[in-house]
């Protein structure tokens, strides 16, 4: 294979992981998760075919000397482009997880308000409140009524 061709193969290798990863960036950031995880086969795809074209090109050492000049401004372009794709994917993933963290959080804190608030009374009248003790972790209110 010619320098100039397998310089083309890095070129299309790398648009076709930088579409699939702006295409997951897009998802993430309009919360389609369901999207994400339809196309988590053709990143899949899509990385490992980059990673096979740029293995075989690292054995050849002299191939940007010996690529054309309009095929070495491609794969430079190229190359900007992927990695602009996966600053912004990163970006877009950790918004995500952040916006799940979140979520799980608020989820977490409308539960325990609804603990307490089912927890009973006092005999005053006045909500339980129960004791918060990282020793002994949450108390629970507990009657028994034995009959034998």
């Amino acid at each position: 294979m010619t320098p100039n061709e397998m310089t083309r193969q890095l070129v299309t290798a790398s648009r076709a992981l930088a579409a699939v990863l702006d295409e997951e960036s897009t998802a993430l950031t309009e919360a389609r998760f369901n999207r994400v995880t339809e196309l988590r086969e053709a990143k899949e795809t899509a990385a490992e075919n980059y990673e096979s074209v740029l293995r075989a090109a690292g054995g050849k050492p002299n191939l940007i000397a010996e690529t054309s000049p309009a095929d070495r401004h491609a794969l430079t372009t190229a190359k900007s482009d992927l990695d602009h794709a996966a600053a912004r994917n990163i970006n877009a993933l950790r918004a995500a997880m952040e916006m799940n963290r979140r979520l799980v959080q608020t989820i977490s804190a409308s539960i325990e308000r609804q603990r307490i608030s089912a927890s009973g009374y006092t005999n005053t009248g006045a909500a339980f409140d129960r004791a918060h003790s990282p020793a002994t972790g949450d108390a629970l209110p507990v009657s028994l009524n034995r009959t034998f």
